[in-house]
């Protein structure tokens, strides 16, 4: 049988397109991680050789977006890929359509390294496993599932607090309830407290209803799993026509958006993007909002005491059934594109970027927003401080987790992409639908997307 191949791109530059950090240590990091690259592959150049010129392009994660399917309908794609966002749609994409690059043997290099003597390592850790599952993607075009990219960091969806707004309410000695009903009551009861006491604009839940927002559907992910209703299988299988499964989607619709029309969640957050939960809780809102990364207790890391007095976070609660909820997980990858002219030197750059001191440098520059997924650095003291009111929490959180239905399936890049859970969600709380409507709705989309790709 022949090899099925791509064509490559025409340019020879070697090209990295690098999403730009949410601190400027993370961007700092990838900048002189591809000098000192573009230095240690030119050292023995001669002055009569022409020397490789290593191209890095920083974009904003949104013009990033725009660039790559540019790049794509062009055959003008980097060699190298890494954006915040390409595990939710565009690498279980890419790697279906046969778009990226088997990375396998660079992950097999460094497990084998691992095996080495102390003394002869290179790297000298491994990936934890669910980062290696990550990245192991279906490829149509080929016919097999395989590594697809490099993982580099993690991220769980959090919840933060003002524990001195708890505090101002006299609720600051109360436990937080870690029963389900218990847990998102207690943010109503603590509305109720904190108005009374004259923070009469004060919301007591500063949750996403927007489908202008990716946050609404990784939080209505994390509802979805607390109901049982996981609308794939692990072999990437529809389950929504399941009776239980339906059920669950209604319950985690209805009791989303019922929080909403109790008057504990601004009234705007049906408009908000991304960032608008961030604003709303950071101008003190709302008194509890919930992130996909840590970003918001990292963007007040500078001063100590808000960082560690003032803001709080706080586990996930145990399901409904009492059974403790898994942590969604996005893991951050890196990827190497088919049309590369340039594999050997891009395979050779992941390996460099790999090296324990640089990626090292990468993971700590996101000053928390993002966990390690190596042995290494999952023991870090950084990442293992109990002290930390932050990191503490979500690094327990993540010793149980799931990953994305991404992953099973890539036609579930599709759903989210459309973010059809956050349409549900809008529809609710602007009264257009009932809950029951929006499930039935939600699930006939999803069906259309599945059947469509599978016709593909």
């Amino acid at each position: 049988t022949p090899v099925k191949e791509k064509a490559l791109r025409k340019d020879p530059t070697f090209t990295i397109w690098w999403s730009e950090g949410y601190f400027p240590e993370e961007t700092a990091a990838i900048r002189k991680i591809a000098a000192t690259f573009e230095r240690e592959i030119n050292k023995d150049v001669k002055n009569n050789q022409e020397k490789r010129r290593v191209a890095l392009t920083i974009f904003s994660e949104r013009a990033l977006s725009q660039a790559i399917d540019i790049a794509i309908e062009n055959n003008t794609v980097p060699d190298i890929l890494y954006s915040y966002s390409a595990d939710f749609s565009l690498f279980p994409r890419l790697a279906w359509l046969g778009d990226l690059h088997d990375v396998s043997d660079v992950l097999a290099e460094i497990k084998a390294d691992a095996q080495k003597p102390e003394k002869d390592r290179q790297y000298g850790y491994e990936f934890t496993p669910q980062a290696l599952q990550s990245v192991e993607y279906q490829n149509d075009f080929l016919k097999k599932r395989s590594s697809y990219a490099i993982p580099l960091s993690l991220n769980s969806i959090s919840i933060h607090y003002w524990r001195d707004l708890l505090q101002e309410a006299g609720l600051a000695n109360q436990p937080i309830p870690s029963n389900w009903n218990g847990f998102w009551d207690y943010w109503v009861l603590a509305q109720q407290a904190i108005r009374q006491r004259g923070r009469s604009s004060l919301f007591g839940l500063g949750l996403p209803m927007s489908p202008a927002a990716a946050d609404t559907f990784l939080t209505i992910e994390q509802f979805l799993s607390a109901y049982d209703a996981e609308v794939l299988d692990s072999q990437g299988n529809l389950k929504v026509d399941d009776p239980k499964i339906k059920q669950g989607i209604f319950n985690a619709l209805t009791k989303y958006t019922s929080m909403y029309a109790r008057g504990t969640v601004p009234p705007n957050a049906k408009e908000w993007g991304d960032p608008g939960n961030n604003g709303s809780f950071l101008s003190r809102e709302s008194l509890m909002t919930i992130n996909p990364t840590l970003s918001i207790p990292a963007s007040q890391s500078f001063d100590a005491e808000t960082y560690t007095q003032s803001m709080a976070s706080v586990p996930w609660p145990n399901r409904p059934d009492g059974k403790p909820l898994s942590s969604l997980v996005s893991v951050k990858q890196v990827g190497l594109f088919e049309a590369s002219p340039n594999k050997e030197l891009a395979k050779s750059f992941l390996k460099y970027l790999l090296l324990p001191e640089n990626l090292t440098e990468i993971v700590k520059g996101a000053q928390g927003r993002y966990f390690p997924v190596t042995s290494n650095l999952v023991s870090d003291p950084f990442f293992t401080n109990p002290k930390d009111p932050h990191i503490s929490v979500v690094a327990k959180q993540i010793q149980t987790s799931r990953p994305l239905g991404q992953l099973f399936n890539p036609a579930y890049s599709e759903v989210q992409a459309r973010n059809i859970w956050g349409k549900a969600v809008n529809s609710i709380v602007s009264g257009k639908k009932t809950p029951q409507q929006a499930t039935e709705e939600a699930i006939a989309e999803i069906k259309i997307v599945f059947s469509n790709w599978s016709r593909a």
